[in-house]
């Protein structure tokens, strides 16, 4: 396989790890924990963990 499609390919990965987390975190969020507990357990700012809320709070809201 060419260097280009192990890039694209470990792209995809990331992307889809990434999602995967962020739906995590919302679930998180949904449930009643705090900003604070969920930025500690993600090792993320709670800034970066309101940002994620908020996107998927944008996304769910789009697909209903």
């Amino acid at each position: 396989m060419c260097n280009l499609s192990l890039a694209v390919r470990e792209e995809g990965w990331r992307a889809g790890l990434a999602e995967g987390h962020a739906e995590i975190i919302f679930n998180m969020f949904r449930k009643g924990f705090t900003l604070e507990q969920i930025a500690d357990i993600a090792d993320k700012t709670e800034e970066e963990i309101q940002d994620i809320i908020n996107r998927q709070n944008s996304l769910t809201s789009i697909s209903t």
